[in-house]
């Protein structure tokens, strides 16, 4: 879910975008007027000595008025983004001997990175967790899990949870649940309520 606060600028654009439409579109008498009214949207671009003087002299007042209004929509919605918009994916949690393992898709539609820093489990309760990754012991040339302090995710980009990678260790065998909720801690102060099912394979 978004934050409330990013809904609150996302109703401010489109609440800035009917009204520049209901200013452009108002009293509409007959087509000259209809005419006039849109005439500053097609002359934005268009070099003041091309437009007939009598056009002119009714549009100059709205092409400020648009830019301005396009200016803040643009500025609204750069707002908007300017923020990580961590969103999960395909969640699910696969059972080991002992403990089990969670994967997913993390995605980040917003202009700035965010880190997941931690796992607190909702259902069942007093599940410890942590974050993983599995990777190779030189020494040894075997495969070991390490423990990370966060997972990044840059903007616009897509990182995965999967088996030989990153992934949730789960402390405690989950064979009697069909499935599990957690909740990651992001670095941005954001929490996300995750719903896993439980795979025995």
């Amino acid at each position: 879910m978004l934050p409330t606060a990013a809904i609150a600028i996302t109703a401010a654009a489109i609440g800035i975008a009917i009204f520049s439409v209901l200013f452009i579109v108002d009293s509409f008498k007959d087509y000259e007027h209809i005419v006039l009214n849109f005439l500053p949207i097609f002359f934005i671009i268009v070099p003041e000595n091309l437009l007939p003087p009598q056009v002119l002299q009714h549009t100059k007042m709205k092409k400020i008025v648009i830019i301005v209004i396009i200016l803040i929509v643009i500025i609204a919605v750069i707002g908007f983004l300017y923020r990580p918009i961590i969103t999960v994916e395909g969640a699910y949690v696969k059972l080991g001997l002992r403990n089990a393992a969670g994967y997913m898709t993390l995605r980040n539609y917003g202009l700035v990175q965010d880190c997941v820093i931690g796992v607190e489990f909702i259902q069942p309760q007093g599940v410890k967790a942590m974050l993983h990754k599995t990777e190779m012991d030189k020494s040894t040339g075997t495969m070991k899990m390490v423990h990370v302090e966060k997972v990044c995710i840059a903007p616009f980009q897509t990182f995965e949870f999967k088996p030989g990678g990153y992934h949730i260790m789960i402390m405690k065998e989950l064979s009697d649940f069909n499935e599990v909720k957690f909740r990651l801690r992001l670095e941005s102060g954001a929490l996300i309520d995750v719903t896993a099912p439980v795979m025995v394979k």
